[in-house]
């Protein structure tokens, strides 16, 4: 009967279509086929798609030829009809029903798109409700109201497809349809803020798969863009703000800067303030509140904002209901605040309750739902608290277990938390092999961590603290591997602290590690007996000028003379300077509230990095430019040997080491008696002394006297073996004539105190011999080889004659006064022929404008003046000038300095060249090294704080002995005029080392 009632309705169907006339579907004989053929079209188990569309084409056909208001109702029947159809896909509908259908079909498709958001639902029902939306989408003409609308539930259809199925293609579509509304939705249409935050979080999200920073920065400025635009009324005002706050919050945990972190707590913090009463995302916003306190917490360590998170956390999971989407969640959000609560508070309730909190998370979601594993691995977290503070072994069994489960789950989704389930189950097998000794745990620790930290999609800093603890476990019996893991750690860190952070956030990214990685990685590489000596040392070296001075490095490989590129390609030379010049812009205070003007925003320093990597490759593609922009190989640093021997040391838990650099290659001389731990406690003597050698209520003598001790253990420590093993290999030579010179590159803690300095200077006599540095070398320093190539490379601009500088500050605002600076600069002006003089109280006034406007035109420059090191952020350090409290002269703005005719910088002020922050020992971030980056090829600095009587003397007769017998002072010679100086100095306070050991030569 179906078949046969079909047939005809078709044939009608097909005869107005033919002959255009539609008297065959207004017979009578065809309303009665049609009431008869319609309970064939739904019943209660399917939809006969073909049926409907006849019959929906026969309604249509027939409203064509009736009159109003009959048409109307016939054109009504006719869409309820092809409703189905045309969700389901059929194409052959009518056109002009096509947009009524489109309207029609929205509030049905809206109730499927809520259901898909809001409920568990399969592949299949998200995939419909895709289909669906685009259908709708398609045939609703840009100007229609609901045009917008439409294709924003489109994009979020597309989303929770993803969120189900996780094919990335859906992702990439959902952000394209976000992108595409937010920036083609006219002006004054309703729903810009709401679709804004849909763009933000779309763009979140997929950076969260791919790790895309754009992408992260996007989502940062949609949802701005979303506050920006929602009006006061808009009562969900206050999810944009909290989907602010956790953007922001990501960007921070990934890029560790501390501007997104207080601007992420102040939009959680507005965001609970401007919520109307009763808000249904109450919960999620007081979550996302407390999560910002978390993170503010893990940075500062103020108990007030863990206890404040945990309380917050505890209601959040009181009030709701155990049915919303998001409970398990607030379960894992609990579990992890009250387990760094219970770190604060030591009370066992409060980890008790974090593991119960866990366990119910993990309940709470099933297998093969993504967000079961960072639950998973939470619960795995206090269990591990627990066992380490009451030392139940069944916890860490227990660990183990979840561990091991949330790996599986984690391998078979591909999840993008893989590494970091990786990371713990290595942690918690290598805490049970502590415990017990077994071989399998270590070893599968060991295999596990080897699979972390070669995941190219895991986060740097995770791949590096992996690679950290893989060594620990490794180091005892496999050196060599434990040194492989480390190098790949090391290869990591400018990855760890790349160019488009700030400098502060670079330093703390870095700090984070400390100098020790590298150190360790160098003494690993020098145990590893599988390769011969000299693969060792060269690898050492490696790790070296890998590990050391990164931040200077990344510096050094855009300042390389750019003189053959301007003669070649100018155009290039331009973009390369102007491009290098903005990226230099930084702020000049860590975790200020604002950037110095005219710094880029972390988008646009983003962007800007990017722009350098691609203009690189457009001047490397030039002949003679190949290796523009990119460190020297190790050929290219061997070289720096043939000017003396280059001497890098390593001071590490394992063994300490220098590594000698000649023309014939690396050796390794080992330093038994440079003991890590005696190391230590010797710079913490020599530091005292010194305090104490300028105090007025101190023994001065006994602390000169422990100057000296130290100076002596150094000498037996570190440079007489250093000194022995250069004579064996041919770099000491005998006779009268000028001494050798030697490059020390102390790295680390050894750069604390100075070699140049270490001897028996107590002894008798003048002797042939004499066991000090002093009388048997000439020494500089470097922070790194590459370091020294830069500063050889330096080619001075010609010009005619630049006169020297003398900044001069006997008074400075806010800081005691230097009496004989002023001394100083009347001596030198009768060495340092018309020198430009800027200083205090004179016609030129000393402020960071005026030196910075000099210093572009002068070869020799001379600073008297006070020197401040900021121990927390070095590159803070300063030379003090008139307007220091406005605009200091730091270390910071001397390093973004282009100065052409510069070639020698001496800074007679205190602690210049000291390292500052312990953590960052191995950086040599210092005024110094500033002064070096800026383009003095030399530069005399100070380790501690100068007398300022003698420092007019020793200022003098270093221009005297730079001057030499042709009178007029050359800058080359900087490196033997300081040292004749400070030996002259010494022969007359042989007892004070304090006055003379401090200052040192840098550079050429």
């Amino acid at each position: 009967m179906r078949d046969a009632l079909l047939e005809s309705i078709r044939a009608r169907l097909n005869e107005v279509v033919a002959t255009g006339d539609r008297s065959p579907v207004m017979e009578q004989a065809a309303i009665g086929d049609a009431m008869k053929l319609m309970q064939y079209g739904v019943n209660e188990t399917a939809v006969d798609a073909e049926v409907l569309v006849a019959l929906g084409w026969f309604y249509f056909w027939r409203s064509q030829e009736l009159p109003e208001p009959r048409a109307e109702a016939e054109r009504g029947v006719a869409l309820q009809l092809l409703a189905i159809p045309f969700l389901g896909g059929e194409q052959l509908l009518p056109e002009p029903l096509l947009l009524p259908l489109a309207e029609s079909a929205i509030p049905e498709a809206t109730k499927m798109l809520v259901r898909t958001l809001r409920t568990p639902v399969g592949v299949r029902d998200a995939a419909l409700t895709v289909a669906v939306w685009s259908k709708i989408t398609l045939h609703l003409p840009e100007d229609h109201v609901a045009y917008y609308s439409g294709l924003s539930c489109l994009g979020l259809a597309w989303r929770r497809r993803w969120e189900i199925a996780g094919d990335p293609v859906d992702l990439n579509c959902a952000v394209e349809v976000a992108r595409e509304i937010a920036e083609t939705l006219p002006a004054g249409r309703p729903g810009r803020a709401t679709y804004w935050f849909h763009l933000s979080t779309a763009l979140s999200l997929r950076f969260e798969q791919g790790e895309d920073v754009e992408d992260l920065d996007g989502a940062v400025e949609a949802g701005r863009e979303a506050v920006r635009t929602a009006t006061d009324d808009d009562r969900d005002r206050c999810v944009y703000l909290t989907g602010l706050s956790r953007v922001l919050l990501t960007r921070y945990s990934r890029m560790g800067d501390r501007l997104d972190l207080g601007a992420a707590l102040q939009t959680a913090g507005e965001a609970i303030a401007r919520a109307p009463e009763r808000h249904p995302d109450h919960t999620m916003l007081l979550t996302n509140h407390a999560n910002a306190l978390v993170a503010r917490y893990a940075t500062y360590r103020e108990a007030d904002d863990i206890v404040e998170a945990a309380r917050a956390n505890r209601f959040v999971v009181r009030i709701a209901p155990r049915t919303h989407f998001e409970y398990a969640r607030y379960l894992s959000n609990a579990c992890e605040v009250l387990r760094l609560l219970f770190a604060h508070t030591k009370n066992p309730e409060d980890v008790n309750e974090a593991i119960e909190y866990g366990y119910r998370a993990v309940r709470a979601t099933p297998a093969g739902d993504p967000e079961r594993t960072p639950y998973q691995i939470g619960l795995v977290r206090a269990l591990r608290d627990r066992f380490d503070a009451l030392g139940d072994f069944g916890d860490l069994d227990e660990a183990v277990a979840v561990c091991r489960a949330a790996a599986r789950g984690a391998a078979q989704l591909d999840h993008p938390d893989q590494a970091m389930v990786m990371s713990a189950l290595g942690s918690v097998l290598q805490q049970r092999y502590e415990r017990d000794g077994t071989s399998e745990d270590r070893d599968e620790a060991l295999g596990v961590w080897e699979r972390t930290v070669a995941m190219r999609t895991a986060l740097p800093l995770l791949r590096v603290g992996t690679a950290r603890l893989a060594a620990e476990l490794a180091a005892p019996s496999e050196p060599g591997r434990a040194a492989r893991f480390l190098e790949q750690a090391i290869l990591l860190l400018p990855e760890v602290a790349p160019r488009r952070l700030r400098r502060g956030d670079q330093q703390r990214a870095l700090g984070a590690h400390g100098d020790w990685l590298t150190a360790d990685a160098i003494a690993l590489a020098l145990s590893d007996t599988g390769v011969s000596a000299p693969e060792r040392a060269s690898r050492a070296l490696r790790l070296a000028e890998a590990g050391r001075a990164i931040l200077l490095a990344q510096s050094l490989d855009i300042r390389g003379d750019v003189t053959d590129l301007r003669e070649q390609h100018p155009d290039l030379a331009r973009e390369f300077v102007d491009l290098r010049d903005r990226l230099d812009q930084d702020t000049d205070t860590v975790g200020a509230s604002a950037a110095v003007p005219g710094a880029p925003s972390h988008s646009a320093r983003l962007r800007l990095a990017k722009e350098m990597e691609v203009l690189l490759g457009r001047i490397r593609a030039h002949d003679g430019f190949v290796r523009f922009g990119l460190p020297p190989t190790f050929d290219e640093l061997a070289a720096q040997a043939g000017r003396g021997p280059v001497v890098t040391l390593n001071v590490s838990r394992y063994r300490s080491d220098a590594l000698i650099l000649t023309p014939d290659g690396v050796t390794v001389c080992p330093l038994p008696g440079l003991a890590f731990v005696e190391v230590v406690r010797r710079i913490g003597q020599f530091d005292l002394a010194l305090v104490a050698a300028t105090a007025p209520d101190a023994d001065r003598i006994a602390a000169q006297r422990i100057l000296h001790e130290v100076l002596e253990w150094l000498w037996e420590a570190a440079a007489e073996p250093v000194l022995t093993a250069l004579d064996a290999l041919g770099q000491l030579p005998d006779g009268q004539g000028a001494l050798p010179h030697v490059w020390w590159a102390p790295g680390g803690m050894l750069g604390l105190l100075p070699l140049h300095a270490a001897g028996f200077h107590r002894d008798p006599g003048r002797v042939q011999g004499r066991r000090t540095v002093l009388d048997r070398v000439v020494s500089s320093y470097t922070p790194t080889i590459r370091a020294l190539r830069h500063a050889r490379a330096r080619r001075p601009a010609a010009t005619d004659r630049p006169r020297p500088l003398i900044v001069s500050m006997p008074t400075t605002p806010g800081h005691p006064p230097l009496p004989h600076a002023a001394q100083e600069t009347d001596r030198l002006r009768a060495v340092l022929k018309d020198p430009v003089v800027l200083s205090a109280s004179g016609e030129r006034p000393a402020t960071t404008a005026t030196v910075l406007a000099q210093l572009e035109h002068c070869a020799i420059a001379h600073f008297a003046c006070h020197g401040i090191t900021e121990l927390t952020d070095p590159s803070q350090s300063k030379l003090l000038l008139q307007d220091h409290a406005e605009t200091p002269l730091t270390v910071s703005a001397l390093s973004r300095a282009h100065l052409a005719h510069a070639q020698l910088a001496y800074l007679s002020a205190c602690r210049t060249a000291h390292p500052g922050n312990p953590r960052l020992l191995g950086e040599a971030i210092h005024l110094t090294s500033a002064c070096q980056l800026a383009g003095f090829s030399h530069v005399i600095g100070t380790m501690w704080t100068i007398d300022d009587r003698l420092a007019a003397d020793v200022a003098e007769s270093f221009y005297t002995n730079l001057a030499g017998p042709t009178g007029t002072p050359d800058p080359a010679r900087a490196a033997t005029a300081l040292h004749r100086t400070v030996k002259d100095t010494r022969d007359r306070f042989p007892a004070t080392p304090s006055l003379w050991a401090g200052y040192l030569h840098s550079g050429a």
